[in-house]
């Protein structure tokens, strides 16, 4: 995304090549330092988090994130939030060992870029992961905020038992899709009678003006 410091940009790069070179401690220190620099980023904060977990060769779990990613500005206001929520969940739950018999929360982030159809890519590498062993121990995905990419990943993570739970995802074409599939929001016939109710009954409302953009 534009408006990022190039000093904190430079020392995610550096980050991801320690990885790549397996130095989790050089990582976590690129990924910390990274942090300072934008408090309101939260991927080099999850990041760190994560590589606490294994330098300490903590047991753990792991939720997939499934966000857009990309240098759309609408996308980068539903995801920016969706990251902070969940690095905040991800510290509580570990400074609070919140989890039975000493797990962590790992939390990886699943990028499926601005194409919604990419999301079905996404699912599948995350089914594969799974379906191969499942050596980072994941036991659900959350996402993804738009239905029209939510869809695209129900079958996919069905098909390998994966739950997936999306936070803002409302089309009721997403309903009984799957026993596997939750949300936590209501669907769109659902928010569009308790508007009317309202409209009706508390403000009064008798006449109805539709404006489409």
């Amino acid at each position: 995304y534009s408006g990022r410091p190039d000093a904190e940009v430079q020392d995610k790069k550096l980050a991801a090549a320690a990885m790549l070179d397996n130095n989790m401690i050089s990582a976590l220190d690129y990924y910390q330092r990274a942090a300072t620099y934008d408090r309101t980023d939260a991927e080099a904060l999850i990041y760190a988090e994560d590589l606490r977990i294994e330098i300490q060769n903590a047991p753990y779990v792991t939720i997939v994130l499934g966000l857009p990613l990309d240098s759309s500005a609408d996308d980068l206001s539903i995801s920016r939030p969706d990251l902070q929520s969940v690095y905040v969940f991800q510290h509580r739950v570990n400074s609070n060992n919140l989890l039975p018999q000493g797990l962590k929360l790992r939390i990886l982030i699943a990028n499926s870029g601005a194409s919604a159809t990419d999301v079905a890519s996404v699912a599948q590498f995350i089914a594969n992961r799974v379906q191969i062993g499942n050596l980072e121990h994941i036991v659900g995905v959350v996402g993804w905020p738009k239905s029209s990419e939510t869809i695209n990943a129900i079958s996919v993570l069905t098909a390998a038992k994966i739950p997936l739970i999306s936070q803002t995802a409302s089309s009721t074409a997403l309903n009984s899709i799957s026993s596997f599939f939750f949300r936590v929001n209501p669907n769109d016939t659902a928010q569009g009678n308790a508007d009317g109710k309202i409209a009706y009954n508390q403000l009064n409302a008798r006449n109805v003006l539709v404006l489409r953009d």
